[in-house]
């Protein structure tokens, strides 16, 4: 399952997350009441200007229970301007504020006959799974054909591109990141990574010539870190070159990421099956800074 290319504002989209919980008497899940408080829905809104999905979604669901929440495998179900994940509250442990907890059987009988009731019906059949994503380096100067320059820094947009990549990495909960060695995939991730206060893995394999050179490397490097993701449950962000995100993509079992090409600073999210460590799903997102 893909959600395609996202780049221009959705106006008039919205965004949801169906956040789960197994109690002794069944599992629940996180409802808030209808904004004409005729019955309960689940959390959704609609996405802002400057937003993409992901981000809606996260923000929606804080700004309508008070917790902070991590987006994770998006829903089949979801409509062409209704967006629909899998979430996770980021400590468990918080009370939601303006919403309440209901069994899954009281939250599907209150949503018969609406879309929600098949959302909430698919989350509930879904396998856990584990979160990569695949960044292409942001914008820097544009040199010969042939050429190699590692050393080339970021460009005033691809330091704006940088800084919203924040957005989306923390929107999928990222606690890990690896890049090539190339100082312009550093940078992209230097902002995130100062903000989280995380040390980056560098990966001589991915660097774009040495993936030239021996892909056999390449895909040794990748199925490594996708199983530190299986392991650990922690979502990691690897920042690489655009002629081998595709063949980063293909070394764990994701070969086919679409036609378009992968622009600078796009993010293709991998949703991992936690048994088989193949792709379930996967989500591609275009930078949104100019």
């Amino acid at each position: 399952m893909s959600k395609g290319n996202q780049k221009s504002d959705a106006a008039g989209e919205t965004a949801g997350l169906v956040v789960l919980r197994t109690c002794a008497a069944g599992p629940e899940v996180i409802m808030t009441q209808s904004p004409d408080g005729s019955g309960w829905t689940l959390p959704k809104g609609e996405i802002q200007p400057g937003e993409l999905p992901p981000e809606a979604a996260c923000r929606v669901f804080t700004q309508a229970t008070g917790c902070q929440v991590v987006v994770g495998c998006p829903i089949n179900a979801s409509g062409a301007s209704k967006h629909w994940w899998i979430g996770q509250l980021s400590d468990p442990s918080t009370t939601p504020t303006g919403a309440t907890w209901r069994s899954t059987t009281d939250a599907l009988a209150a949503l018969k006959g609406k879309k929600e009731h098949d959302v909430l019906a698919e989350a509930l059949s879904a396998g856990p799974t584990r979160t990569m994503l695949l960044v292409r380096h942001a914008k820097t100067e544009v040199i010969e054909e042939g050429e190699t320059d590692p050393q080339r820094p970021l460009l005033p947009l691809g330091e704006r591109q940088a800084a919203q990549l924040v957005h989306i990495l923390a929107a999928y909960g990222v606690g890990a990141l690896a890049h090539a060695t190339s100082l312009r995939c550093g940078q992209t991730l230097q902002p995130y990574a100062e903000l989280r206060h995380i040390e980056p893995q560098t990966i001589q394999a991915l660097e774009d010539a040495n993936a030239k050179a021996d892909p056999a490397g390449l895909v040794a490097a990748m199925q490594s870190l996708r199983a530190d993701v299986l392991t650990t449950g922690t979502p990691l962000a690897v920042c690489g070159h655009g002629p081998r995100i595709a063949a980063m993509a293909a070394a764990v079992g994701q070969p086919d990421i679409g036609h378009a090409p992968v622009e600078l600073a796009e993010t293709i999210v991998l949703h991992l099956d936690t048994n088989t460590g193949k792709p379930q799903a996967f989500e591609r997102y275009q930078s949104l800074a100019s």
